[in-house]
């Protein structure tokens, strides 16, 4: 015959006998021959126990010897060994307690306060923790001790630790503060709670000791509604103004709901329905059993649904104080709130800048009702979700829930993460990846983590690289190559070019000083040199295209050769992207051209990873470069050229890459076919500009302060001697086509293909373009 306690009212000794094993199992309870097996009732805050046998104690019978276990790290924190003592304690499944145990997060760090009957430390699920704490109104021996077992047994329910022997903790690493108050004196009351005084004394205790979470297993027959705000106030002032100094401090406070089987709270779990500046880091609990029911003596949610939640309370096997190793099942709201302060703390220790107040809405908002059951059988299909909101308050919490993203992912980009516009929504925008990477450094970046942070709450998740910028940067568009704007009759091709002055040396030499108006990017390419082809030259899409001024000094050295300075400036304001360099051309034969250009430039680059925009690097970059171009028939041309661009060192910042000793190459190799009629045709080959040495650069977000503040590293990529040559080269063809001449005047169409030749994801690309010229 097996009997459990069913049903407790208020501070009363009320016990109700039921002779079947539905509820809580004794059968490791055996008592001496002879004696009988009997219940004694322990009235201690919001608890309902059991234990005892006539004459001699319980005997508990079998219980093994606790194993040595190694202190491991392991993946799987209830495989093996560990599996039992994890399903014994059913409320750690109900929960989903092991999601952040398995990744690591088990309270370590976080101070937990139970203000409580003890906690008896010589317990073996609590070797090796040392337990602070205070004593308040328990006997001469102080912390670290539990006559009652109350203590102890919500304690474990927190930390107990995970040893593969009897049941474990929600945070089994968390660090026990020792508040004992206890235990229940003749009256039935718990000394260190006597008034309200004294549990202002005990709240103003948690901010010396900086505690996290306080967890408050014991209340008051007192019935939340039954005070009016002005009278709570009142009686209340001085436990309402510690609590509030304590949350204001980082503690959140989880109060049980009470076991008088009634539809409020009471006045305790209840205080901040009166005293509402307590109600952001406070959690009231009420219970349910292994069926996900609502348990028979709780409390319902009432008028504090707003800030109540649902946790397992009934028959919950937890340590059993002054037995050393052995365990006991309790139940009561009392069991259900440790459950919900060992989820705040490994939340805590998961996501360490959220404050007590964010822990307790991201605690509330993934908590659910969904599959809850009221004790006359009401559910949220047939009686709604007001019904169920005053049963269970937000619902069952849920440890998977409350530790995934909620809101849209954000990635932080400003010094301050509550700053508007301080980051960006990853899940509606991708960030830009510079041009020109070979794929190693591409898959570097793709398959690193970074932090993301959640737009709920703050709370920062491990992002990879690919849920943040493109699979490929080839995928965006590039500039397609193409002829350039056509000769007028009278002057250079697409450009203004305004002769100030010439002077003669010779009849074989002469100098020409000229103001030229640039239409095309201003990374100083030697347009003279290439007429109309100057657009199929490839360069680095990592530059800006921008207009450009130009003063050029010419000297033709001799019919040969010619000899080219020049100062160029942009169309910026500010006047900060010049460049200057010098240009050698030369007729090597009455068939080849070649030329030679050396530059040193400061031109805006597109290292943004935000939306448009360009980076001005503070130096000067270096270009050099080397063109020919072949007559190897009357219509037949062979054109070449390769450059080097050794950029300027530019820092990172939270939107936009940096470079170091960065080192671009461009090539460019076609043949084009000029008919009779003017129509001219290239097909080529082209990198446009692939980064080939140096290190990229970004500083990331690491974290943030609890204010917002946010915290950066510096980010490094490099590997690009292993670059596949082929990986950014390009197949261009491009023809113009003279429609109609008129004097003067000149209308073209032009038209230009280009594809990714070793590229799955390069775009093809196809650019048409209608030139007049007068």
């Amino acid at each position: 015959m097996t009997a459990f306690i069913d049903q407790f009212s208020g501070r009363k000794n009320f016990l109700h006998y039921i002779f079947n094993n539905n509820y809580i199992d004794l059968k490791i309870i055996k008592c001496p021959k002879g004696a009988l097996l009997k219940f004694t009732l322990q009235i201690c805050g919001a608890c309902i126990a059991f234990s005892g046998c006539s004459e001699s104690g319980p005997v508990i019978a079998n219980v093994p010897e606790i194993p040595s276990i190694p202190n491991d790290s392991p993946t799987n924190t209830i495989a093996d060994v560990y599996s039992d003592e994890y399903a014994t304690q059913y409320g750690l499944v109900l929960i989903n307690a092991a999601t952040l145990n398995n990744q690591g997060h088990t309270g370590q760090g976080v101070r937990v306060a139970v203000v409580d009957t003890g906690i008896d430390s010589s317990h073996a699920e609590f070797k090796g923790r040392p337990i602070l704490g205070s004593n308040f109104g328990g006997d001469a021996r102080g912390i670290g001790y539990d006559s009652d077992g109350h203590g102890t047994h919500v304690a474990s329910i927190i930390g107990a630790n995970r040893n593969a022997f009897g049941m474990r903790g929600v945070a089994y690493d968390a660090s026990l503060y020792d508040y004992r108050v206890g235990p229940n004196n003749s009256e039935g009351y718990l000394p260190g709670l006597a008034s309200d005084r004294q549990v202002a004394t005990v709240f103003r205790q948690a901010i010396t000791d900086n505690i996290d979470i306080i967890n408050n297993s014991w209340g008051s027959e007192t019935s939340v509604t039954s005070l009016t705000a002005n009278q709570v106030n009142l009686y209340y002032k001085n436990s309402i103004a510690a609590a509030r100094a304590a949350q204001k401090n980082g503690t959140l406070f989880v109060f049980a709901a009470g076991n008088e089987h009634r539809d409020q709270v009471d006045i305790w779990g209840g205080l901040p329905y009166h005293a509402s500046e307590l109600a952001g880091s406070w959690l009231t609990v009420v219970a349910i059993n292994d069926t996900n029911t609502e348990a028979y003596y709780t409390n319902r949610c009432g008028v504090a649904q707003a800030f109540c939640v649902t946790a397992p309370g009934s028959s919950v096997k937890a340590a059993m104080a002054n037995t050393s190793n052995r365990h006991i099942t309790y139940s009561g709201t009392s069991m259900a709130a440790p459950h919900v302060s060992g989820i705040a703390a490994v939340l805590m220790q998961k996501f360490p800048s959220l404050s007590a107040s964010a822990i307790t809405a991201r605690i509330k908002r993934t908590a659910s009702v969904a599959g809850l059951k009221g004790k006359n059988g009401e559910t949220v299909e047939t009686h709604g979700m007001q019904v169920m909101r005053a049963i269970f308050g937000h619902g069952l919490i849920n440890q998977t829930k409350a530790s995934a993203q909620i809101g849209t992912l954000t990635l932080a980009t400003g010094q301050n993460f509550f700053d508007e516009g301080s980051g960006i929504d990853i899940t509606q925008q991708r960030l830009r990846l510079p041009l020109g990477l070979p794929s190693a450094v591409t898959r570097q970046i793709l398959t690193d983590s970074f932090i993301a942070f959640d737009r709920f709450d703050g709370a920062n998740f491990e992002v990879l690289g690919d849920e943040i910028f493109p699979q490929s940067p080839v995928s965006e568009p590039r500039r397609v190559l193409g002829y350039a704007t056509p000769k007028s009759q009278s002057g250079n091709p697409g450009h203004q070019d305004y002769t100030i002055g010439s002077l003669t040396f010779s009849q074989n030499s002469d100098a020409r000083l000229s103001l030229t108006q640039e239409g095309l990017s201003s990374t100083l390419i030697g347009r003279g040199f290439w007429d109309e082809k100057v657009g199929l030259i490839g360069q680095p899409d990592l530059f800006d295209k921008t207009s450009s001024h130009q003063f050029k000094l010419n000297a033709q050295i001799s019919g040969q050769l010619s000899f080219e300075t020049f100062f160029q400036l942009t169309n910026q304001t500010d006047g900060s992207d010049s460049g200057h360099g010098a240009t050698l051309s030369m007729q090597a034969t009455p068939h080849l051209k070649l030329h030679a250009t050396i530059s040193r430039w400061a031109l805006p680059l597109k290292l943004i990873t935000t939306g448009s925009g360009n980076v001005t690097a503070p130096g000067l970059s270096t270009t050099v470069s080397f063109g020919l171009r072949h007559q190897y028939r009357e219509n037949i041309e062979i054109f070449a050229n390769m450059a080097r661009y050794n950029l300027a060192d530019i820092n990172p910042t939270p939107q936009s890459f940096g470079l170091t000793s960065a080192v671009y190459r461009s090539h460019t190799l076609g043949v084009e076919l000029l008919a009779h009629n003017g129509h001219r045709l290239s097909v080529g080959v082209s990198d446009p500009g692939s980064m080939v040495a140096g290190e990229l650069t970004l500083m990331a977000a690491t974290g943030r302060s609890p204010d917002g503040t946010m915290h950066y590293a510096k980010k490094r990529y490099s590997g690009f001697k292993t670059s596949n040559y082929l990986e950014n080269m390009v197949f261009f063809a491009s023809a113009s086509l003279p429609i109609e001449r008129t004097g003067r005047s000149q209308l073209s169409l032009d038209i230009s293909l280009q594809s990714g030749f070793d590229q799955q994801d390069a775009p093809t690309q196809l650019g048409f373009k209608m030139s007049y010229v007068f």
